[in-house]
């Protein structure tokens, strides 16, 4: 903390340096535009961690639908894990085994086209899918009209059993009924195959997955899910299916006039891509987060292409989409053990790789990382599940993958996804509220908007919100990050040679709020740079709203 303290005030000293060295009497210095806090300065997805054939066609995708290639990199993990879940598991040492299912989530605004970019990923599984139904449909006509058969017998022979005024004839009738009553218990009505649904209620997806042999993936480009999971119909959050299934923890379900259903080992992948206001909503609901659920989910907060898309983009080639569906269907193709999910292992120096990320990661939970510590500390099963998938990707000619260990290039490349996803879950946390020196920074901002000034010391600051910053040094972290995003700046004050040090003052930066009024030798005078005046003052204005 106190290196952390030092390093803050060496950032503020140099940013007031500069400051002096730039401003002087008769120079304005032009304002930078604002940064908003819905904007994070994070990366853009690592297309090339994943083999060539889908690299390829993330890249194609992204051009044609002009989307972020996050979307398209982060929608393919939901796919291969929607694949790859309760065939295999990856083994780290004797006591670690981790399932290949994901839960991910991507933010963007509306009209980002999702649900194009959606149904070209998922276009393999829906087709396997029915494909499968084809195949199967007959067996389930074949058993529904057995079991038709079977209760009609049964409800013949207990009418008879219960009419018949022969002992020995109605104690044949009650072993018949015994016997077709057995039938029926033991008769296994074939269901249709399904890899994923969209809108489905906590209960209705348990039903799924015990019929699905614990295997389900709910694929989405909408954020519904979230209010089915906080109990839409019935006004109570159910997580429970939501927590084991992530973890493969034992589900079993009892209800009242229903069968119980056990579900030994759940499997359940989420990929939802859903609009910002959604992931700032995440934090209205404590149990969200309280029950962990939150820290299950990978995150992608992408910047927008809407203004700067492309009218006459190319399509996607077919001989890279067809090398995609060709490969996923290889890859649902594979064998699935009669009895526990395949395991995959670590060579060597992969393990080794792992180790030293293992040993990196662990002191960012007490350092860079402790804000989001929950996230955090579930990060490096995260990456041992990805890199089982991506070993996958990489074999998809091979019958058994399971045979060859994983690479260390493989560990290398999911570690790079790594650092992408931890900058991208800072910035969705704080978008849920979770940081708070940006909570700060943003309380410091409604106060400066309500008093509407055009500069303001940080003692005046401090005299204001003592209710929140109990010491003046608590301000720090909040102001520079205010200062970073062109907020505020520190304006230069000349210092007498007697009495006491001034405060630092701010100036505020007057694209943030319309119609200052500055001060100068006791007369009002018009803002330098009123909204209204601004070449864009629609943007400023809503920028002011943010708020």
């Amino acid at each position: 903390m106190k290196k952390q303290k030092e390093l803050i005030g060496l950032k503020l000293q140099k940013l007031q340096n500069e400051a002096k060295r730039m401003t002087t009497v008769k120079d304005v210095v032009p304002w930078e535009p604002l940064v908003p806090f819905t904007k994070y300065d994070v990366p853009t997805f690592p297309v090339d961690i994943f083999p060539v054939w889908l690299s390829a066609y993330i890249v194609s995708v992204s051009k044609s639908t002009q989307t972020p290639a996050d979307l398209s990199g982060m929608l393919a993990l939901s796919v291969l894990a929607t694949v790859a879940a309760g065939k295999f598991e990856i083994k780290i040492n004797d006591s670690w085994i981790e399932p290949l299912n994901l839960y991910s989530l991507v933010a963007l605004p509306p009209a980002s086209r999702k649900s194009a970019v959606f149904a070209l990923l998922q276009k393999p599984l829906l087709k396997y899918e029915k494909e499968k139904a084809e195949e199967v449909t007959p067996a389930i006509i074949e058993a529904l009209n057995l079991q038709k058969i079977l209760e009609q017998e049964l409800k013949y022979a207990q009418n008879a059993a219960a009419k018949s005024q022969s002992l020995s004839k109605r104690e044949n009738l009650r072993r018949l009924g015994a016997s077709k009553a057995q039938e029926l218990e033991e008769l296994r009505v074939p269901v249709l195959p399904l890899l994923c649904v969209d809108d489905v209620t906590p209960e209705k997806l348990v039903n799924l997955l015990s019929e699905h042999s614990g295997k389900m993936a709910i694929l989405s480009a909408e954020g519904g899910t979230f209010d089915l999971i906080a109990g839409r119909y019935n006004h109570a959050a159910n997580l429970d299916v939501y927590l084991k299934g992530h973890a493969g923890d034992m589900l079993r379900v009892d209800r009242i006039n229903r069968k119980s259903e056990f579900i030994e080992k759940p499997k359940l992948t989420i990929g939802l891509v859903v609009q910002n206001d959604v992931v700032k909503g995440l934090a209205d609901n404590p149990s969200f987060r309280g029950r962990g659920l939150l820290a299950r989910f990978l995150y992608s907060l992408p910047t927008s292409n809407i203004g700067n898309r492309s009218i006459d983009a190319p399509a996607v080639p077919v001989a890279v989409e067809s090398s995609y569906s060709l490969n996923i269907r290889r890859l649902l193709a594979m064998p699935e053990s009669d009895e526990e999910a395949y395991k995959l292992r670590l060579s060597a120096n992969a393990e080794e790789e792992f180790n030293t990320f293992c040993g990196w990661l662990e002191p960012q939970l007490i350092g860079d990382l402790e804000k989001i510590q929950d996230w955090a500390g579930k990060l490096a099963g995260a990456v041992a599940r990805i890199a089982g998938i991506l070993h996958i990707a990489g074999h998809e000619r091979d019958l058994a993958p399971w045979t060859e260990p994983i690479q260390k290039d493989t560990i290398e490349k999911t570690v790079k996804l790594s650092k992408y996803l931890i900058l991208h879950a800072l910035a969705a946390f704080a978008e849920m509220g979770s940081n708070p020196d940006i909570e700060s920074a943003k309380h410091i901002l409604k106060l400066i908007k309500k008093l509407e000034v055009a500069k303001i010391s940080k003692r005046d600051l401090h005299n204001k919100l003592q209710s929140r910053f109990k010491k003046v040094s608590e301000l720090d972290v909040p102001l520079l990050l205010l200062i970073e995003r062109n907020y505020i700046r520190e304006k230069q004050i000349a210092v007498s040679k007697t009495g006491r040090k001034p405060s630092p003052t701010f100036e505020i930066n007057p694209k943030f709020i319309s119609h200052l009024q500055l001060k100068k030798e006791g007369n009002s005078v018009p803002s330098v740079c009123s909204v209204r005046d601004n070449k864009n003052a629609k943007n400023n204005y809503m920028m002011a709203g943010e708020i």
